[in-house]
């Protein structure tokens, strides 16, 4: 039976969220406006997932941490509080879907200086992968050339490479979009072969963010088919990690291209099968139920939180604010302090709430677990304030926008993916976007300033071999 008074906490804040999300959309950036994209997040990883829970029978091995999930959906209603009292009071006349122009660099031929960084990426990559990092192979930290900390520091740099090729393809002439297009579908491969959802999520996350930049709208029936699409195939991939291992051969540690395709044949095989034993896979015996509840439990991310929650203060004491210290030690180089504190010792809190549990991989605290872990329920306004008060000034700073940079096709898929993941704690976003404020001043170096039209708002004059943006699709 339902918990009913944790399940009208959960509507309430479905309802509020979803007020703010629609709120959010009449900025000129759409769904992907900042405060859009926070909104999706709570959604996403802490509410939607928590109605599903209550309302089905929870079918796994693992423990649900039921008891705590009513902390997590107050706390996401208060979060909201500040969004829906003053978020009104800065949409003031705010003109409701306004078009974007996209505008090119005054130098083309710099953002082919862009294939350097995903040339670097790309190798990295493949160098991962034969170190054992498709399908989570390889246990161990990164290194490179025997140095964990310069393994670290590449594993960070070269996250960035995508957007490299995504801004070719946007603000490019035409032979350097034809590039950007093939390092694209490259990629997009490439994510699939490694067999890692989370790679898979965030390559169709940044192209849908740049496809909104360019002023491409995906039509309902094509957005209601691409989600079909993604959800079978994390299921799937899903399954496909954890049956990797028994088609490697001899002393491999990869996967050779015939080997992953035996590996996903495997996993659609398992999946449409009755057997239901299959360690951390719904024990439905219907493979679309089962399908349903594994997309569902890779979002739940509401159940490390509740389990830290629930924990406060009786097994985790209260941080008073220490974890938040980790973001001044973002600043010093790991090269100058290999001592320095890693942000993933916040983690520890779900280890010491979850027992062995979350021995097998991280367990995310999450932005509202992360305040109240700090501070109680106190934390809890503190979270909703901080919060909007940084959306906010994004929000407003990006409402005087119609022309789109390429600077701006190069940072904000980041940061749209920094507002979006709530289940991050809220130290970690604040060291990432350090990261990306420091990237953005290297690509201003690589690329140049954009130019700018006649006058303001005005489309950008197209030269010969430049593509006009695309129509709705």
């Amino acid at each position: 039976m339902a918990d009913i008074p944790t399940l009208l906490l959960a509507v309430v804040a479905l309802a509020c969220w979803t007020i703010v999300l629609l709120r959010a959309t009449r900025h000129p950036f759409g769904i992907v406006s900042p405060i859009a994209l926070l909104s999706a997040g709570v959604l996403i990883f802490y509410v939607v997932p928590a109605i599903y829970w209550l309302l089905r029978p929870w079918p796994y091995v693992i423990s649900s941490y039921a008891n705590g999930l009513w902390l997590v959906e107050l706390g996401a209603t208060v979060q909201a509080i500040p969004f829906l009292i003053l978020g009104p009071l800065f949409q003031r006349g705010q003109k409701p879907g306004a078009a974007l122009t996209l505008a090119k660099p005054k130098s083309l031929s710099r953002l082919w200086l862009l294939l350097i960084p995903t040339a670097v990426g790309f190798a990295w990559r493949f160098y991962m992968m034969s170190m054992g990092s498709q399908a989570r192979l390889l246990a161990s930290a990164p290194t490179f050339f025997g140095s964990e900390e310069l393994g670290a520091f590449l594993v960070i740099t070269t996250t960035y490479y995508p957007v490299c090729y995504l801004c070719l393809f946007a603000a490019g002439a035409r032979t350097q979009r034809g590039v950007g297009i093939v390092l694209w579908a490259v990629d997009g491969i490439l994510c699939v072969f490694l067999l890692q959802r989370f790679l898979i999520l965030a390559f169709v996350f940044r192209s849908l963010v740049v496809m909104r930049l360019m002023n491409i709208k995906l039509q309902a029936k094509y957005a209601v088919a691409l989600a079909l699409v993604v959800a079978a195939t994390l299921s799937v991939v899903g399954e496909g990690s954890s049956a990797a291992k028994q088609f490697l051969q001899g002393g491999e540690q990869y996967l050779a291209p015939a080997q992953v395709l035996q590996t996903l044949s495997y996993s659609v095989g398992t999946y449409s099968s009755s057997e239901t034993s299959r360690g951390l896979t719904s024990n439905a015996e219907n493979p679309l139920l089962r399908v349903l509840d594994d997309s569902f439990l890779r979002f739940y991310d509401a159940r490390s939180e509740a389990a830290v929650m629930v924990g406060v203060p009786s097994l985790v004491p209260y941080a008073n604010g220490s974890t938040f210290v980790q973001v001044l030690y973002s600043l010093v180089p790991r090269f100058l302090w290999p001592e320095k504190p890693t942000i993933r010792t916040i983690h520890e809190f779900t280890h010491i709430a979850m027992g062995a549990e979350a021995a097998g991989g991280l367990n995310p605290l999450g932005t509202i677990g992360e305040f109240y872990a700090n501070f109680g329920f106190v934390g809890m306004a503190l979270c909703g304030a901080v919060t909007f008060l940084m959306a906010q000034a994004l929000q407003s700073r990006l409402a005087r926008t119609r022309i789109v940079s390429p600077l701006t096709v190069l940072m904000y898929p980041i940061a749209a993916y920094l507002l979006i993941a709530a289940n991050y704690h809220f130290t970690e976003r604040l060291v990432f976007t350090v990261h990306l404020l420091l990237f953005g001043a290297l690509a201003r170096l690589l690329i140049g300033s954009m130019r700018k039209p006649a006058r303001r708002n005005a489309p950008v004059a197209p030269e010969p071999g430049y593509l006009s943006p695309m129509p709705t699709l």
